[in-house]
């Protein structure tokens, strides 16, 4: 019979935590009526309340009709607004601190798969709402949301001209729980984000920034919204008037009276000039140069090697969603994520390990594990390709609202090898292309996004006519080119409509501007000296910029699909996953014979300088022990154990999950205090 064993100084550290928590409830103090805090109260599908309220004294009637006095915590915050609202709640006891199971119409499923998330500042609380002392003018977020949560928040302008396009940026909070548990996280932006503003829905271009046209005049509310996303809060951008032309008046005083005759003006003496030469009207300066494949070549390989620096411990770049694209940029590359690491976990563990809460987390997945070489069927023990066709539903892909989602489904599915054929990839075709509006979908990123996904199913065989929409894609496209060559004015777009013209069979080179610049030009100028890309220019280089940068530098539309299949590596990741090692078994990369095999990006019929070349001996960087040629990669070093007490167990992160699903959901009372406190329980 198999018995639970725990450490006995963490059986003593949660008994001591429980026990202080159970009294945390009863907490007294002096009167709060001078303090105030800022609470938002943000439901799926509405925010039931956003404002400053009292923190004073108030009292809490639980489920079963018992009643609990607090003074100044953040359950007063709550009682507050449900006042002012109104709305109503309810809170259950479990002994040791109050739960907040429902709120208006969201009540706690008994899965706990959601429920409401308490947050103060840019983290989830460790504390519960009854147990949280107010300090005065904080921001405090409760969210029906899975735990943790991940925020969103708008950067918007205060004023704004008539007539002028609002840039809004979104940003999105992804964190989590280390070791030690103490939250980590940072800001990146939201790429699936939609901003709302006078009833209409914008997205976000590849950098979350959404650019919003014919607003106001007066003052316009908006917000942003994303798959598995906190909403964000309401912010207000004055747009001014366009002041109207002035009328102009006559002045009297400047018209000659009729009694006055015009004096005759004096006569100039003639002035006799040398005839002049013949002018010789200057030659039209000749185009700068192009970036050639060589210089282009060059350029990846400097931005792998930056992104390579920016490689974490833990064998992630930027958190999850860099992650991803770094995978995909390295594979563009002819260089397996197995092989990417600098002596602790690789890319590919790090990738292994990444969170799906939406569809396009599943499509981003898929397409970084092709693209590293691997089969999304059976990568770090899941079936990606199936979780994907589960968000398949009533003739579309994801959310029904959107249409990045039904994109970057059909890249992905088609990255999978899943056939033109398939009703859930002729599903996303169709939504695709009733999307289209204008010869668009709405930004540059979306479009050229688009443009790839129906020239890589039009080139699998697909018999839905595409042709036309990419033709009118084509024409919108090039209407939108700065005069620096590039889109959009930053690196982002410009990467992703070069990934489309290559999809079209055509050269970026002959994008040209009426000064002579093309999209080459435009992604060389985001490059700085040490190899990592800007979103704009005089900005700060950026893995994600970088990583979305690198396939279009080397000629290659999405799907990436330049490395081979490898097969039988789950045991291997799953291995790498347990023993904090790089995997030597997976250290060679592509051979060059490998990648010769591959076809270029553009037909031999067009310009040599966008078929992808011959694989480099080094990418990676003159740091590096291994080469793109296959040589073993350098010893790795482990990361050592967890120190535990004696007699206790290190923690892992199935532990973190199993304490997060029993304490952190108790969002007024149990918070991440005990979670860091309780020592792993496991059978023996």
């Amino acid at each position: 019979m198999k018995r639970k064993s725990r450490s006995r100084f963490s059986a003593a550290a949660a008994a001591v935590a429980l026990a202080a928590l159970a009294g945390l409830g009863a907490l007294t103090g002096a009167a709060a009526e001078d303090i105030s805090a800022h609470i938002r109260i943000e439901g799926p599908q509405m925010t039931y309340f956003d404002g400053e309220v009292p923190v004073g004294d108030c009292t809490v009637t639980d489920m079963e009709g018992d009643t609990h006095q607090f003074s100044g915590t953040a359950i007063c915050a709550l009682e507050a607004a449900a006042a002012a609202a109104p709305f109503e709640y309810t809170v259950k006891d479990f002994g040791f601190g109050l739960f907040l199971n429902r709120l208006g119409s969201d009540d706690t499923p008994d899965d706990f798969s959601r429920s409401w998330v308490f947050w103060t500042g840019s983290e989830p609380a460790a504390v519960g709402l009854d147990a949280y002392e107010v300090k005065g003018r904080e921001e405090l977020l409760l969210a029906f949301t899975s735990f943790p949560g991940k925020p969103l928040r708008l950067t918007v302008p205060a004023v704004a001209a008539e007539g002028e396009i609002v840039e809004v940026v979104v940003e999105v909070l992804r964190g989590a729980y280390d070791n030690e548990w103490q939250w980590i996280a940072a800001w990146e932006p939201a790429i699936e984000a939609v901003v709302h503003a006078e009833g209409v829905a914008h997205t976000v271009d590849g950098a979350g920034i959404a650019h919003l046209a014919g607003l106001g005049p007066g003052q316009v509310e908006m917000y942003a919204t994303a798959p598995a996303a906190i909403r964000s809060s309401r912010h207000g951008v004055t747009i001014k008037a366009a002041s109207p032309d002035p009328t102009r008046v006559p002045d009297a005083s400047a018209s000659p009276s009729p009694s006055q005759a015009p004096s005759p003006s004096p006569t100039a003496a003639p002035v006799i000039s040398p005839s002049p030469s013949p002018s010789l009207s200057p030659s039209p300066p000749p185009d700068p140069p192009s970036p050639s494949a060589t210089d282009r070549q060059q350029m990846a390989e400097q931005a792998l090697a930056w992104l390579r620096a920016q490689q974490e411990d833990d064998g992630s770049i930027g958190g999850p969603l860099v992650t991803a694209w770094s995978a995909i940029a390295f594979g563009s590359g002819g260089v397996r994520a197995t092989a990417v690491s600098t002596g602790g976990k690789s890319l590919a563990a790090a990738l292994a390990d990444a969170p799906w809460a939406s569809a396009t987390d599943v499509e981003r997945y898929v397409l970084a594990v092709r693209a590293a070489g691997h089969d999304p069927r059976s990568f770090g023990g899941r079936d990606a390709v199936t979780a994907l066709l589960t968000y398949v539903k009533d003739g579309q892909i994801g959310v029904a609202s959107q249409v990045n989602d039904d994109i970057f489904g059909v890249l992905a599915l088609l990255a999978a090898g899943q056939d033109a054929s398939e009703p859930a990839v002729t599903a996303g075709i169709r939504t695709i292309l009733t999307a289209q509006a204008g010869g668009s979908w709405e930004s540059v990123d979306m479009t050229a996004a688009a443009v790839q996904a129906l020239r890589a199913y039009a080139s699998r065989g697909g018999i839905i006519e595409t042709s036309e929409a990419a033709a009118r894609a084509r024409a919108w496209l090039r209407g939108q080119q700065d005069k620096q060559g590039g889109f959009g004015h930053n690196s982002a777009s410009t990467a992703w409509a070069v990934q489309a013209i290559v999809a079209l069979a055509e050269d970026p080179a002959a994008w040209r501007t009426d000064g002579g610049a093309n999209p080459w030009h435009a992604l060389a100028e985001y490059q700085e000296a040490g190899g990592g890309l800007v979103w704009q220019r005089h900005g700060k280089p950026s893995p994600f910029m970088t990583a979305y940068a690198v396939p279009a530098l080397l000629g290659q539309a999405w799907p990436i699909e330049r490395l081979a299949v490898e097969q039988d590596v789950k045991e291997i990741i799953l291995s790498q996953l347990d023993n904090n090692t790089a995997p030597r078994s997976l250290a060679a990369a592509t051979t060059a014979s490998e990648a010769a095999s591959r076809p270029s990006a553009l037909p031999p019929s067009h310009s040599p300088d966008v078929t992808v070349p011959p694989r480099p001996q080094r990418v990676l960087g003159s740091r590096d022990e291994e080469t793109a040629a296959g040589a073993p990669l350098g010893e790795s070093t482990a990361v050592p154990a967890p120190v535990v007490p004696a007699g206790g167990l290190p923690v892992s992160g199935k532990d973190k999950s199993l304490v997060i699903i029993l304490f952190g959901i108790a969002n007024t009372g149990v918070g991440i205090a005990v979670s860091r406190l309780v020592a792993r329980v496991v059978p023996t």
